[in-house]
C-alpha cells in the first residue's frame, strides 16, 4: 500500500484548519434604526439548524418588568421564571411557539419551561397589564442579541445572517434574513440598518392602553 508524501499530508491538514478557522470566525454586526441610532435587543443569529440542546436560561421579573425584555435561547432550553418583586405575578403566554401559564405566584417556579420549539414567544403577566417580554427560540446554531450600541458578535460558517426584533411587523414575529455580501462592512463586522423607529430606552414603560397592542396575541 502507497502512502502520502508526509509533505502532502501536512498540507492538506493545514488546509483543513484553515477553513475550518475561516468558516468558524466571529464577526461583529451593529443593528441601527432607520435614523441611524443604535438598536438593543435585536437578535441576529446565523449556522445551520442544530439539534434540540438541553441548556437553562433565566427570565426574572425586576420593578414589574421582565429581565432581560427580550431573552434569546436555543431550541430546546428550560427557562426559569423568578419573581424577584416582593408582589406576586400570573406569568403566561398564548405564542403559538409556546402556550403556557404559571398562575399568581411569587419566588420561584417549582419547574422550569420547556421551549422545544422555534419561534417568537410573547411573555405576559395577567396581573400587571404594562409587562411584556419576548423569548426568541433560535432553531440555528448560533445567536447574540444586541446590547446598548446595537453590537452584537457571533459565528457566522454559511454567509447568512438572520435578524429579528419585536418592531420589525406589528405581530412581532417577521425575521430578516441577510447575506454577507448585502451589508455594508464597518470596521471589522457588518452594518445591518433596519426600517423601524429608535426603540425605547425603557420598553416595558408602556402605557396601559396600549394593552390592546398585546390582545393581538390572544384574540
Amino acid at each position: 500500500m502507497r502512502h502520502p508524501p508526509a509533505q502532502l499530508s501536512l498540507a492538506v491538514l493545514i488546509l483543513l484548519l484553515n477553513a475550518v478557522s475561516a468558516a468558524a470566525e466571529p464577526l461583529n454586526f451593529v443593528v441601527l434604526a432607520r435614523d441611524g441610532s443604535p438598536v438593543s435587543n435585536a437578535v441576529v443569529s446565523s449556522g445551520p439548524r442544530t439539534q434540540t440542546n438541553q441548556a437553562t436560561a433565566e427570565m426574572d421579573q425586576v420593578d414589574k418588568a421582565f429581565s432581560p425584555y427580550v431573552l434569546a435561547v436555543g431550541q430546546g432550553t428550560a427557562v426559569n421564571f423568578p419573581n424577584s418583586d416582593q408582589i406576586r405575578h400570573h406569568v403566561y403566554s398564548f405564542s403559538e411557539a409556546k402556550p403556557f401559564e404559571l398562575r399568581l405566584y411569587s419566588g420561584v417556579p417549582e419547574a422550569p419551561v420547556n421551549f422545544d420549539e422555534p419561534g417568537v414567544v410573547v411573555v405576559g403577566c395577567n396581573i400587571h397589564d404594562n409587562m411584556i417580554g419576548y423569548i426568541f427560540v433560535s432553531p440555528r446554531a448560533n445567536w447574540a442579541r444586541t446590547d446598548a450600541d446595537g453590537s452584537a458578535t457571533l459565528e457566522v460558517t454559511d454567509q447568512t445572517v438572520h435578524v429579528w426584533h419585536p418592531s420589525l411587523s406589528i405581530n412581532s414575529l417577521l425575521e430578516l434574513e441577510f447575506s454577507l455580501d448585502e451589508l455594508e462592512r464597518v470596521n471589522d463586522g457588518y452594518k445591518v440598518q433596519l426600517e423601524i423607529s429608535p426603540p425605547p430606552a425603557f420598553p416595558q414603560a408602556i402605557k396601559t392602553t396600549d394593552r390592546d397592542r398585546f390582545k393581538r396575541f390572544i384574540d
